[in-house]
């Protein structure tokens, strides 16, 4: 029995259910095919300008051409284990590095003396899926008509990271549709995903980088968010533990995560409220017993850290990385959200737009009655959750500190990055907020805000580009003026470029158009 009702989820006369129609289904499908689209053509660049140059046995099978940059790191806890049978990375670190990116230099030394490992595991979890059996096959034909080494690089093992990264992501769509269709209609929640992901970091983690956790962190969150959501207010042991478990995935892609715990915390806080408010005193235990079920699902999913930290570091619990420092009287929010090094509001101006139709969908929620507040209680803790993350990573820079800082620096900083990537996870959190937008907005400014939009997908795309081409500062940012200056470069270089850009708006609108002629036909 539930010890208080959450909100009945309605949106319009919807229910819980998904209620994944045909343009909602096409939608998320343009959105993905775009995404392979870039992603070949990334790759089949990256093959010719940076791969194949190289003239290296190890090149030539297909080495760093999708497991590249930080990626390295991440994949070595798989590699390792499974090549090596140990958690000795030096030769993963110097030997598998033909370009020559950063990792922990040989002085980067844990207190067992071992190689430092300052990424975290869960990715190479996910891998693992594909590479484990791919090895043992590989395996198998060593010698024979397979021909590929079996040395957990050659080219097989690049491909089973990206069909694991690019499935992973796509599922991640699946359920980020799933949770805006608890807030609004089928086709509000579509575009607002279709959106979101095109314009923002989340497509260049999704499709080019795809070695990084950004993507698969990403849907592990829209999973979490999705089934935390739609169950809130049940009391049920098993939900609760899922609940931390989920959370726990979430915290062993990308540690940060972990600030996400206030959902379930605030939750449980809530209902403690009401119970107060009814004068049951007696069943406060319930919602703080359920939330000690969550911490222990959490710590449950995080064991492969725990026990991977165990064995590199010495320690249970570690700070892999070394120099941090927080802030927390003068973090730089200005530094994460507006300024002109790639900040998430400036970057990716879309993500503003959710951001406001967030606010102000938990605003009209508190406006209302009580009983109507009670049920935008998700949505507030949404938005309360959102802000903690983006003040955790502010304190980690502290004022101003993080825009001198270089690669070779201790400390959490962007370094080469495509925009603010470290806020790229949160984003999920902010996709219903535009999905509320949509869905309350008249219908002539809904005209207003599609070509809005698709201006704004043609230009996060447009940077993508010039990023991987170069032309853009992969180390800072830049001001807007330059950012068009180097965007028209691209242009120019590569016209064909400007036909990708367009391609996710023309497919959406596209839809949009098929949609709507299918509805009139209806009415006829």
């Amino acid at each position: 029995m539930d010890w208080y009702l959450g909100p009945s989820m309605t949106t319009k006369g919807t229910t819980t259910e998904i209620g994944l129609d045909h343009a909602s289904l096409a939608m998320l499908a343009s959105v993905v095919f775009v995404e392979i689209c870039f992603c070949i053509d990334y790759h089949q660049q990256r093959w010719e300008t940076m791969i194949a140059p190289l003239h290296q046995p190890a090149a030539k099978a297909g080495e760093a051409w999708v497991i590249q940059s930080n990626g390295l790191g991440y994949y070595a806890w798989l590699r390792s284990v499974l090549v090596d049978g140990d958690w000795d990375f030096t030769n993963e670190f110097d030997e598998h590095n033909p370009l020559g990116q950063y990792v922990p230099p040989p002085t980067y030394q844990t207190p067992l003396g071992r190689r430092a490992n300052q990424w975290s595991v869960g990715p190479a979890c996910l891998w693992a899926i594909a590479v484990v059996p791919l090895h043992f096959f590989l395996k198998l034909g060593e010698g024979t008509f397979f021909g590929w080494a079996t040395d957990g690089y050659s080219l097989p093992y690049q491909l089973a990271v990206a069909a694991m990264t690019l499935l992973g992501t796509s599922v991640g769509l699946g359920f980020l549709y799933a949770v805006c269709r608890l807030f609004a209609s089928p086709i509000s929640a579509a575009l607002a995903v279709a959106w979101l992901t095109l314009g923002t970091t989340l497509f260049y983690f999704n499709a080019i980088e795809i070695s990084l956790p950004h993507g698969p962190a990403a849907a592990v969150m829209a999973c979490f968010v999705w089934y935390w959501v739609k169950s809130y207010g049940q009391s049920r042991h098993g939900r609760w533990l899922l609940v931390g478990v989920l959370l726990g995935i979430a915290a062993l892609m990308r540690w940060q995560l972990a600030t996400y715990a206030v959902l379930p915390a605030g939750e449980a806080a809530l209902a403690g409220l009401h119970l107060c408010l009814k004068g049951e005193l007696r069943k406060l235990i319930q919602p703080f017993g359920s939330l000690a079920l969550a911490a222990l699902g959490t710590m449950i999913a995080f064991t492969p850290q725990i026990v991977a930290w165990r064995c590199v570091y010495g320690n249970w619990l570690a700070l892999p990385i070394q120099g941090i420092r927080f802030h927390w009287l003068t973090p730089s929010l200005w530094d994460v959200l507006l300024s002109q090094d790639r900040s998430l509001f400036y970057w990716t101006p879309l993500a503003l737009i959710a951001f406001l139709g967030l606010f102000l969908g938990v605003l009209r929620g508190l406006l209302r009655n009580s009983e109507a507040r009670a049920s935008v209680e998700p949505l507030i803790l949404l938005f309360v959750g959102f802000l903690m993350q983006v003040y955790a990573l502010a304190a980690m820079w502290g004022q101003g500190e993080y825009l001198t800082k270089t690669e070779n620096s201790a400390g959490v900083f962007l370094a080469r990055s495509f925009g603010f990537r470290d806020l790229t996870e949160s984003l999920v959190i902010l996709v219903p907020g535009l999905a509320l937008l949509l869905d309350q907005i008249r219908a002539h400014r809904f005209q207003l805000i599609r070509p809005l939009a698709a201006c704004l997908i043609i230009w996060n795309l447009l940077l993508v580009e010039g990023y991987v081409s170069g032309e853009l500062p992969q180390m800072s940012g830049a001001d807007f003026r330059t950012l068009l200056t180097k965007t028209a470069n691209v242009i120019s270089n590569e016209p064909s470029m400007l036909l990708l850009a367009f391609m996710g708006p023309v497919l959406i609108e596209m839809v949009l158009l098929a949609d709507r002629w299918t509805a009139k036909r209806v009415d006829c």
